[in-house]
Formats: structure tokens, sequence, C-alpha cells
């Protein structure tokens, strides 16, 4: 019989690891040397080999030694018996059969341990992208048919890490990845994708549904003593219902765009479909024409005004954002807004427009008309380092004061970025730039925040507008904003005003100021001139 060994320097002979044997030491397989109680005289010959660090040629056992001490610290010893005595010629044969071996050994050892660093990851020890594009490329055609990838991102993770420490993320990570191997019995393995972000292939014909997952996106680990409760993103993609023609690289894009957007949804679990596949499709192909749209600047802006609603006074315009495709269509900005947020174009869209803006701005001092306008700015731009800075700087570019021009972000992307959003915000207030607080009222209860900001302007969300004529409750809702921001020193404009009863509700209310289809429609700058006329004239 023939027994392979595998021992590590830091490790007794009875740890090692029996990576394949044959004849009557079949049974010992995968197992570590001392569970399957080797005959003395066996365990003797490995000791004497490792001891001495080559091979030991006796009768009936015989030990082969190998080493990749230079790669890995491991030494491999096999054990060969043979009842018969040797002769000289077949221990000259099995001498030189060592020598040859050990020759090659270092470099299949090397081979191996640089496929560890290309498939590793070398922090958590998990399975890398390297390693599951090897994978998907590995699986059959039958076997793509019942494959779903599970894709899913752990939430607050940068947070955890400071608040616990580097080493507790890490930690988290392979805690997380045994969870998910229990939770899915027939999974290939647990990928690390990236650093927040977990992977797997799971080979089954089973639905999942949402109220399935339940333990998988809000599993509690017991990490050092302690259980916390983590929350997870997922997505899952079957396989099947991509196009056979989508290579791995494609697959793992897919999956990373379809988990982009559940998260810009706001929920915490998404089930990819073939619709799905033809939205990403179209989403893809908008966003090449957006490209060329800004290069070419087929997008343009209108302006809608804002009015004191105690004496019609003209106080600003917010500019708002339009798109003409190179057919004609009009595209509404609730198409490419936010797909210009998830695509990484909203930097160049802000940029584009506020520019436009700054344009708007010196034609309508040349026609006497000197008001601020105000620019929509995405949550994930003013949270940026360095925005301040180039906003400031194109301001300078492009001749435009402080005063002249002031920023809208909505509440809900205020909240998700408020700890970094903060400290810019107090620098705009420090340069005179006002800030509005755009759409207040759509989703959130704490108002705690409001303290915490550096903003100028209260704008409530147009949906309570919409109601409160009809709905007391939207009314004192109204109010109570009117009253909150009032009590902050902070100027409030109602959005969505559309009928003369709306606009007098607000009055009475104490509004300072409104916008709205009833006060004006979004329009050209060309129009702005022929508005105000009438506007005054109607005042």
């Amino acid at each position: 019989g023939i027994v392979c060994i595998a021992h590590k320097h830091d490790e007794s002979p009875e740890q090692a690891l029996v990576f394949a044997a044959a004849g009557q030491f079949s049974a010992w397989a995968n197992q570590f040397l001392g569970r399957v109680t080797p005959e003395a005289e066996l365990l003797r010959i490995v000791q004497q080999s490792l001891s001495a660090q080559g091979h030991i040629i006796e009768t009936p056992l015989s030990a082969l030694y190998f080493s990749s001490d230079q790669v890995d610290q491991r030494d491999y010893v096999v054990v060969v018996k043979c009842e018969q005595p040797l002769t000289e010629f077949e221990i000259d044969l099995l001498q030189i059969f060592g020598e040859n071996i050990n020759a090659g050994f270092s470099n299949v050892a090397l081979h191996n341990r640089l496929s560890e660093l290309a498939y590793q990851d070398r922090v958590t020890g998990l399975h890398n992208k390297n390693w599951f594009l090897k994978q998907l490329d590995g699986l059959t055609s039958a076997e793509r048919q019942n494959t779903k990838l599970l894709m899913l991102y752990v939430e607050d993770l940068s947070y955890s890490e400071v608040l616990l420490g580097v080493q507790f993320g890490r930690t988290l990570m392979t805690h997380l990845a045994a969870h998910l191997k229990a939770c899915f019995v027939k999974a290939i393995d647990v990928v690390l994708y990236e650093r927040d972000t977990l992977l797997l292939l799971v080979y089954d014909n089973k639905d999942y549904q949402r109220e399935e997952l339940e333990h998988v996106l809000h599993p509690q680990l017991n990490i050092d003593g302690a259980v916390h409760t983590i929350d997870l993103t997922g997505t899952i993609l079957k396989l099947s219902d991509l196009p056979p023609h989508q290579s791995s690289s494609q697959v793992l894009g897919i999956a990373k765009s379809f988990l982009e957007q559940t998260k810009h949804r706001n929920v915490d679990f998404g089930l990819f479909d073939s619709t799905e596949m033809e939205g990403m499709q179209e989403r893809y192909e908008l966003m090449k024409k957006m490209r060329c749209a800004l290069a070419d600047e087929q997008i343009f802006i209108h302006l809608q005004p804002k009015i004191d609603l105690d004496n019609g006074a003209l106080q600003g315009f917010e500019v708002l954002v339009r798109w003409r495709d190179e057919e004609g269509n009009i595209i509404p900005p609730d198409r490419f807004v936010p797909l210009a947020e998830t695509s990484g174009l909203i930097d160049k869209l802000d940029d584009y427009v506020t520019r436009r803006a700054c344009e708007a701005i010196k034609t309508l001092r040349t026609l006497g008309i000197e008001v601020p306008l105000s620019v929509n700015v995405a949550g994930s731009e003013i949270s940026r380092s360095d925005f301040v800075a180039r906003f400031e700087a194109t301001l300078k570019e492009m001749g435009i004061s402080t005063k002249e021009i002031e920023i809208e972000v909505t509440e809900t992307q205020l909240i998700e970025v408020m700890r970094t959003a903060s400290g810019c915000l107090d620098r705009l207030g420090e340069l005179g730039v006002r800030v509005s607080i755009d759409d207040f009222g759509a989703g959130y209860s704490s108002l705690s925040y409001l303290s915490m900001l550096n903003a100028s302007v209260l704008k409530i969300d147009r949906q309570f507008i919409a109601r409160m004529t009809q709905s007391s409750q939207d009314q004192q809702i109204v109010k109570m904003i009117i009253e909150l921001g009032h009590l902050l020193k902070m100027e409030v404009i109602a959005e969505g005003i559309e009928t003369e009863e709306q606009y007098q509700v607000l009055q009475q209310l104490g509004c300072d100021a409104g916008q709205g289809y009833f006060i004006g429609r979004p329009m050209p700058l060309e129009a702005v001139q022929e508005w105000l006329s009438h506007h005054q004239g109607n005042a």
C-alpha cells in the first residue's frame, strides 16, 4: 500500500493530513494521521523521515521525503509498504524517482501558491473575484439552467469599522461567509467580491422569495462573544435569465449594476428577471445618449419663478433641467436624472446645469432682472470633499457672485450623506451661498438633523400642498413645517401651488414664498421677461 502525507512545519506528525492513500491504507484518505491509528512502525518512519528531511529506505516500509519549504513551509512524505525485501536495483530506482520528483516539487508548490494569491483574498482567506470568474467559465450549459448568483452588500460596514476597528470588519465578513454556507448547502463557495460585498453561486431549482431570506438578509452573528444583527441588501440573478452569449465578466457586471439599482430603490432585496434585463439595456442606451447629449448641448434649462406670497414680488427662479434628444423627443427628468446618479454622470450633469444657470444669470442682468437662481445638486455630489472648491471655481470662472446662485438638495439625499455633507454646507454658508432643503417632509420622521445643518430654506414637499385643502391633517402638517422653519430662522417655500385656494391657505398660514403652475410654469429663458410683465400687471 501507499500513504501520501502533507505536514506543516509547526505541527506534530499526528496532525499531518493523509491526502491520498492506496492498497490496505485506502480508508485513511482525507484524514489526519493521528486519527487513523497507524501502526507504530509507520509512524516511526514518518517521524524519522521528517526529522532527517530525507528518504528512509527499509523493509517493509520506505519513506520518500519531499519539501516545499521555500514556498509554503510544508513537508510531504510518501510511505510505501512492500512485504518483499527491496533489491539494490529497486532501491536505486526509488531514490532516483524521489530525486526527480523532488526537483519539480518546488515548482508545483510555487504554482499552487501563485494560484492561492490569484484566487484568494489575502486578508480574509475567502475566494476572490478571479476565482469566481473561473468558476463561472467552467459551468456547462446544463449547470447554468439551475444556477443562481446571489450578491449581498453589507450595510454600514465602514461605519462599523470606524467604531469597532478594521479587524472587526474582516472578522465580520468571515463569520458572514460561514453563515451563508450554512444557509445555502448547495452553494459552491462564498466569494469576497468587494470589501463590503459577498457573492455565491447556488445550485438548485428553487425559486426564492423575500420572506424565505429573512435569516440571510438580517442575520444575527456571534462575534467575539457579542451578538451583532447585520443588515444586508441582496439580489438574486438566475443565469438562465441572461442571454447565453454573455461572458462571465458581463454577468458579474449585470449583477453589480442590479445590486446598485436595488440599493437606490431603498429596498433590501431584488429578484432579477428578463424584464430587468430589458430595462437595463434601455438604461444603458439612454446613458450612452446622455453622454452625447451633454457633449452636444442637447440638455437645456427652464426656469420656474418663486414669488413672495405676501406681496407677489419675484424672489428668484429654480433651474430645472430638460432634455430633447436628436429625434426631438423630450425625455422626462425623472428618467435621466436618477440614471445620472447611479451611472456616475451626475457630477457632469450638475456642473453642466450650474454653468447654464450662470449664463442665464448674466442674461437676466442685461434685462434688469437681478434675482438669485437655485440649482439642484445631488446628495452624492455635495458630500464630496472637493465639491465646494469646484463650485466656487465655476462661479469665479463664469463671473457670478455667491449671492446670485443658490443650491437645493432633497431631504432624502441629504439625510443619506449628512455626516459628510454637514461640513460642506458650513463652507457654502461661509461663502454666502444659500442652501435649500428640497421636498421637505417626504419620508423622514426625525427632525433632529435640522439644527445640525447649515441650511437657509425649507421647501415643503408638493404632496402636502396638493392634499392640504382636502385634508385637515395635511394642512396641520404644512402649518407645523412653516412654524418649525420660522422657529429655526429659515425661510419656508411651498412647492406645487396649482390653485388659488392653495395660494390663499398658504398666505393665511404665514408661508413666505411659493412656486407652482398657478404662479408660473417652467419656462425657457427667453420667456421670462414676458411672464414677468404679465405677472406684474396682474399683481
